[in-house]
Parts: structure tokens; C-alpha cells; sequence
């Protein structure tokens, strides 16, 4: 998660009006999937269709040295089966403000509180009710015509509302460290960082709470004249404050982070993200995630555009656990799954203000627990209209 990257789709809509330096964007919209697999199951799938009503606000203030971006989100969830267990209302709501205190200063600060069904992790494939609250601190500080030192603090707090997962996975995770920097032009960064991280549950009894750390350099802003965002590279290590028999309690590999946009001519445009990160687990008490996304939009004309999108990555659990396949066979090993997803999107544009959108999603995870794998498809429809 970058810094300053935490608002809803509500806060960054298109205006819908402007009076100065004020913006307010709202935003309705409906949708309906067909999913093949809601439960992502290995066999014996269910299939269901999905309403997905939404509602947006986002307002937004800017000056010449502020900016301030408030939004508002609620996206109901209705299923055609099994409704007490499956529909939801995810909400969503942001701030975020930038101040540019003195020549190349900035303080930053985000906020952004979802409530939300969505699955915890990669890991777990059910749904879960839960809360998410992400906060980010950013602030640079100019030291000479071309250096800077900076502080950078992202807090985030989990909270689940499903009795079986609170105790084992309700926690604050706390990211802070400094960066030095150059900027070797107006609108780009390069710096070298340090980075501390600390992993808090709430359980008393929790074996879970860890303490790590981030060594590293990157570039954000304009990288060239045609691509714009971040990348860092690091040492990441997590070491854990009680140790268990058979468990890893020290651990230090290689990271890195990516998001990254090109636009290129002829109206295509390149989206890459990834990253490479440690995520808490009830498998193990955590597993390494590596991997990428990448999306290419291309704009047919005024009307019409075509996206298509992909993800790949793979999860690897430090400690070996024993359990049975489906043909029976027990399998002693470290668990490893990788995920796939592939799809394309097209999208219309009727009137200036009005989206329609027709969506597939393939989603595919593999695993050597056969009992993890699962096959998704999803076909969408949507249309979007900014008031």
C-alpha cells in the first residue's frame, strides 16, 4: 500500500460539479454477475447470480498550496441462493489531504474505514465480515536545493466480526521508517529507506505478534516522460516474540513494490502492480506472497474501450503440515498455492456521463493441498452514471 493511494473510487469519480476550487461527484450505478463458483470450492461448485447496486459521493477542495478529498461508497450484494450467508453491504469511506508547507514540503494524511464480506487473504476463500481501517502519514522535508528526509507511518487495523476468526486474526499492523532522498527533477523522487514493522493481536493468547523490519531504495513520480508511479526493492525480515516447536520464528528474503502506469500512444495505456510481502496466516502463522497484475486499455474511440487484464502470484508457507488428499494419499509438505486470474473488459460510453461495462473474470488457484484449489468464472454487467 502506498501513502497517499487510499481513496475510494467516489472520491477520485469524475466531476459532476465544479465552483472554484470545489468538487462534488456523485455517482449511482447497478450491476449483476453471474458466478460459477461463489463458494470457491474444489468441487460440487455453486453457481448464483448477483445485484450490485452502488451509491457514491465524493467530494473534493483544492488551493493552490491544499487539497482536501472526502467520498462516500455503499455497495449492496444480493445473491439468488443462500442469502442469509452470502449477501452483504460493503461501504466505504475516505479522506484524504495534502499541504505544501514551503518549496518542495508536503505533509500528507489518508484515511480510509471499509466495512466489508470480502475474503481475509488470499488464504481464505470464504467470505468474511469484517472492518478495515487504513490510515497513512506522509511528510518531507526539504534539506538542500535537491535533498529531502521524509517519514512515512501506515496503520491498519483489522477487526472481524465472525466468531470463529476475531481471536485469530483481529490485530494492528504498523508500518513507520524514514527515507533520505534527491529529487533529480521537479516531479521525481529517488531515496533510500528504513522501515519498522510491528505485528499486534488482540488475543492475550495469540503466538502470532511480530516485529520486523524494511532496508531498501526506490523512485516515485515520473520515472520517464511517458511512465509515472513507484517501485522500491528491499530486505524484508519478521522475527516473532515467542517461539514455537516447528514453527519459523526468524525469516529475511528479498521485496520488492510496484505500481506503475504507462501511457503510451494511440490511446493505450499499461497498468503493472506487485509486491512481495509477508501475510499473516492460520495455516502457518504467516506465508510469503509474491506477485503481480498487469492491465492494458486500449480506447477504441470516443465511445468504446477495451481492457484486458491479468494476475498471477504464489504463496509460500514456511513450516511443513501433514493432511489427507482427496485421493486419500497424506501429504506431509509446506503448503504452496498459486493464484491466476485472467479477464477482459469492454465498455461504452453512451453519453459523456454514462458508462456501460461488460466484464469476464477467470480466477484459478493450484495447490498441493488439492483441497485448496478452486476454478471461478465471472460474467458482469454494469452500468455507471456520475449525476
Amino acid at each position: 500500500m502506498t501513502v497517499l493511494c487510499l481513496l475510494t473510487g467516489a472520491a477520485l469519480a469524475a466531476a459532476g460539479a465544479n465552483e472554484g476550487g470545489l468538487q462534488i461527484r456523485p455517482k449511482i450505478g447497478i450491476g449483476v454477475t453471474n458466478d460459477s463458483n461463489i463458494f470457491l470450492a474444489p468441487k460440487n461448485a455453486t453457481s448464483a447470480w448477483i445485484a450490485e447496486p452502488s451509491a457514491a459521493l465524493g467530494i473534493g477542495i483544492k488551493g493552490k498550496k491544499a487539497s482536501l478529498n472526502v467520498g462516500y461508497e455503499i455497495a449492496p450484494q444480493i445473491y439468488s441462493v443462500y442469502q442469509k450467508v452470502n449477501n452483504a453491504v460493503q461501504q466505504t469511506a475516505a479522506l484524504s489531504t495534502q499541504v505544501e508547507y514551503m518549496p518542495e514540503g508536503l505533509i500528507g494524511l489518508d484515511d480510509q474505514f471499509r466495512i466489508t464480506a470480502d475474503p481475509a487473504s488470499s488464504e481464505l476463500t470464504a467470505r468474511s465480515l469484517r472492518n478495515q481501517n487504513d490510515a497513512a502519514l506522509l511528510f518531507d522535508l526539504p534539506v538542500g536545493p535537491k535533498l529531502y528526509a521524509g517519514l512515512r507511518v501506515i496503520d491498519t487495523i483489522h477487526h472481524y466480526r465472525v466468531a470463529s476468526l476475531a481471536p485469530l486474526l483481529d490485530r494492528n499492523e504498523l508500518l513507520a521508517g524514514i527515507r533520505l532522498g534527491l529529487r533529480p527533477s521537479a516531479k521525481t523522487k529517488v531515496f533510500g529507506f528504513f522501515k519498522s514493522s510491528n505485528v499486534n493481536f488482540k488475543s492475550a493468547s495469540s503466538f502470532n505478534d511480530s516485529t520486523g523490519s524494511l532496508i531498501g531504495a526506490g523512485v516515485e513520480g515520473e520515472i520517464t516522460s511517458r511512465i509515472t508511479g513507484l517501485v522500491e526493492a528491499n530486505t524484508v525480515s519478521r522475527k516473532y516474540s515467542q517461539t514455537l516447536t516447528g514453527e519459523t520464528s526468524e525469516y529475511t528474503t528479498g521485496g520488492f513494490t510496484a505500481s506503475l502506469k504507462w501511457d503510451g500512444p494511440s490511446s493505450i495505456s499499461v497498468s503493472l502492480a506487485g509486491g512481495r510481502s509477508f501475510v499473516e496466516s492460520v495455516f502457518n502463522r504467516y506465508y510469503m506472497q509474491t506477485g503481480g497484475s498487469l492491465a492494458v486499455t486500449k480506447e477504441l474511440n470516443k465511445r468504446f474501450s477495451v481492457q484486458v487484464l491479468g494476475a498471477y502470484g504464489v504463496d509460500q508457507y514456511p513450516d511443513a503440515r501433514a493432511a489427507f488428499l482427496a485421493d486419500g494419499t497424506l501429504l506431509d509438505a509446506r503448503r504452496r498455492d498459486t493464484n491466476m486470474t485472467v479477464g477482459l473488459n469492454l465498455s461504452y460510453h453512451l453519453i459523456e456521463k454514462q458508462t456501460f461495462k461488460l466484464g469476464y473474470l477467470m480466477r484459478t488457484r493450484s495447490s498441493n493441498f488439492d483441497t485448496y484449489k478452486y476454478t471461478d468464472n465471472q460474467l458482469s454487467l454494469s452500468a455507471d452514471y456520475i449525476l
